[in-house]
């Protein structure tokens, strides 16, 4: 446990160590807010591509011929970066297109895709809620500053307060670790919870093996969704849905220089693939992107098969578009809204949204023990992944179809009635989802 005082001067500590509000979240200082659109990404991701001349990426169906794909890829120049022989698919990468032209001439692959890269799905959009601000000239980074170096005692953020309808959980009711048979695997961009006073006591393991547990979290995305979801309930800082629970980590985003760099669907099914052989019956992924890749939807579709639950963020670009792999059938996509339900601002509409949580101002872990606001549907996703978490530990003899169920059935409605492309079915619920498992007689 850290004492109050000592939490004032993690907070000092950081204001004097930092002139930024959060590296990588906080660009400009406009009444407005600032947003990241994902055209400013693929423009990002555009220019670096030509700039480093990256190599053509391509999924390929290997039609049960993964070494002649291999070979085949090898003898033009290329290289196989993954092998998902469980679906029959690799991936494959080439200096140039033409070289690509090459490899898919000798025929031995069946079809070949764009590899696609996917992105954070974090907006800039109220930072800092102008509510904060003592007088009209204080900046964002003052302002935030003056709010947490008052928060000595342990807050439970108002997105909690919205999921558990008011009546967040005493410590009592959370099931311990050695009682958790569901496991939760973040992918992100890591994870800091090293002498952080709400995460030191998570244990964090690296799903992926050849990341031995050196998962530090450059771009600080994934320590903010992790304390959304597992910060300790102890008497500091702020309350995670699922306080101190163990969870898996895979780093698949790491920092550039000036900002966080892309990923691919290959690294995200990768990814998605370590957390199920670690035994992880929940993904959650606050990422995205606006191309729809096959393989990627077969591999999420084969997870889902097998019992996993797959949670993504719906997107942040405001529009009609779809965020991949959110949008795919066999995902749960959540969309964002701020503390009064109403759809935020930035999240993403369609057919495909099945859910939503709050995603505004929402306050949670960063490394170095501090603490920041972040808004998008990047901070809805692990709102949704924490309270299906606790829920299926609480109800550990539940399937995944009785789980998905419970989740989607019982959440508040918002907007038109029924299901609809603003909210999906509404806002999770925790304490209705329960009843119905309870209910259902199944844990």
């Amino acid at each position: 446990m850290v004492a109050a005082n000592h939490m004032a001067l993690l907070l000092t500590t950081w204001l004097l160590c930092s002139l930024q509000e959060v590296r990588g979240v906080y660009r400009g200082d406009s009444k407005d807010g600032d947003k990241l659109d994902k055209k400013y990404d693929r423009e990002f991701y555009q220019q670096e591509s030509e700039r480093l001349k990256l190599p053509k990426r391509y999924f390929v169906k290997t039609k049960g011929k993964k070494g002649k794909v291999k070979g085949d890829a090898e003898g033009v120049g290329g290289h196989m970066l993954h092998d998902f022989d469980s679906v029959g698919l690799a991936v494959v990468s080439f200096d140039d297109e033409d070289t690509a032209k090459k490899f898919k001439k000798l025929g031995h692959a069946e079809v070949m895709e764009e590899d696609a890269p996917r992105y954070l799905t974090r907006s800039y959009e109220s930072l800092v809620d102008e509510s904060l601000r003592s007088n009209a000239n204080e900046s964002k980074q003052e302002a935030l500053y003056n709010h947490l170096r008052h928060l000595q005692s342990q807050v439970a953020p108002d997105g909690l307060k919205q999921i558990f309808g008011g009546n967040v959980p005493a410590s009592s009711y959370y099931p311990s670790n050695k009682n958790i048979i569901n496991n939760i695997c973040i992918i992100d961009s890591g994870f800091a919870g090293q002498n952080h006073p709400d995460l030191q006591g998570v244990y964090a393991s690296a799903a992926d093996p050849m990341q031995s547990n050196n998962y530090w979290d450059g771009c600080e995305h994934g320590t903010h969704v992790a304390g959304t979801i597992v910060a300790e309930n102890n008497n500091v800082g702020v309350l995670g849905v699922f306080p101190g629970a163990s969870i898996l980590v895979v780093k698949v985003f790491n920092w550039n220089g000036s900002k966080c760099a892309w990923t691919y669907s290959s690294s995200l099914v990768a990814a998605a693939n370590y957390c199920a052989s670690r035994g992880a019956k929940i993904i959650t992924m606050s990422l995205g992107g606006n191309v729809t890749v096959a393989s990627e939807s077969i591999a999420f579709a084969s997870l889902r098969s097998k019992g996993i639950l797959i949670i993504a963020a719906a997107g942040n670009n405001g529009d009609t578009e779809y965020n991949y792999p959110a949008s795919y059938s066999s995902v749960i996509s959540v969309g964002a809204v701020d503390s009064k339900n109403q759809k935020a601002s930035f999240s993403q509409w369609n057919s495909m949204v099945d859910i939503a949580a709050p995603g505004v101002n929402i306050l949670s872990t960063v490394p170095y023990g501090r603490y920041a606001y972040m808004s998008g549907t990047s901070m809805a996703t692990p709102h949704v992944s924490g309270a299906t978490f606790l829920l299926w530990n609480k109800y550990p003899r539940c399937t995944a179809d009785q789980v998905q169920a419970a989740i989607l059935s019982t959440a508040l409605d918002l907007g038109p009635q029924g299901k609809d492309n603003y909210f999906g079915v509404g806002l999770v619920q925790y304490w209705a989802a329960a009843s119905y498992l309870m209910a259902a007689k199944c844990g």
